[in-house]
């Protein structure tokens, strides 16, 4: 979505399409019946196994990310190391009520970037490519996720349309498990990107490394914020 000519009530329509849109895939996205067991180390090698990325069921999928960010981090003296080591405990401790969430396929990258709009209507999504098993808390997680200091009130609009068309107001654990994990996608980053012996170029010439460790402490504060003003 490019943000240009479209008045602030647009904006909160096209925001309220979305949550719209994204309780419908909620609820009616294939499930994770077809999911292989994948394996639960990733290769220590340059990029990643993207066979593992887009078919693992959510459980390995999840373990995994976790597994190797930690041994990441027990290695690692690394900025805001506090914060991501209570981050990463949090999905740890929560573990098992995140996942017992329906899985789906969901798009991975998921931000406003990948949202296609005409004027004030909502028209789908693109860059598909890297979609992968998710669930209801990772979907409302990777939207707070998105949202951008000055904009929290974005996300109050795509929780009153999702909210329409779930048909009952988000109940406090969901809400609660969806910032805990909001982070998630950061994490993944960070499996790519540390958990290898060698990463490529790109990913030095752009110093992703850092970059990810920054993402996932902008989330963290993002999270914050959404919390006071509610």
């Amino acid at each position: 979505m490019v943000e240009e000519n479209i008045s602030l009530d647009e904006w909160e329509g096209l925001f309220n399409q979305l949550g719209q849109v994204l309780a419908e895939i909620v609820k009616i996205a294939p499930g994770a019946d077809l999911a292989i067991p994948g394996r639960q180390n990733l290769p220590r090698e340059p990029g990643f196994d993207y066979k593992f990325y887009c078919t693992a069921n959510l459980e390995t999928f999840f373990d995994t990310v976790i597994e190797i960010s930690a041994g990441v981090l027990e290695m690692s003296d690394l900025p805001h190391q506090s914060l991501l080591e209570n981050s990463l405990s949090d999905l740890k401790a929560n573990r098992d009520a995140i996942l017992a969430y329906r899985s789906f396929i969901f798009l991975d990258d998921f931000h406003y970037s990948n949202i296609i709009a005409q004027d004030s209507t909502l028209q789908g999504f693109i860059d598909l490519e890297m979609s992968r098993y998710s669930n209801e808390v990772l979907v409302l997680g990777s939207v707070m996720a998105s949202v951008i200091p000055s904009q929290l009130e974005r996300w109050s609009w795509v929780k009153t349309g999702y909210e329409a068309i779930r048909e009952n107001r988000l109940d406090p654990e969901t809400i609660y498990l969806s910032e805990i994990v909001a982070p998630f996608n950061r994490w993944i980053r960070f499996m790519w990107y540390w958990g290898c012996d060698e990463v490529p170029d790109w990913v030095r010439e752009k110093k992703l490394r850092m970059s990810v460790v920054q993402d996932i402490k902008d989330v963290v504060n993002i999270i914050e914020s959404l919390k006071a003003t509610s």
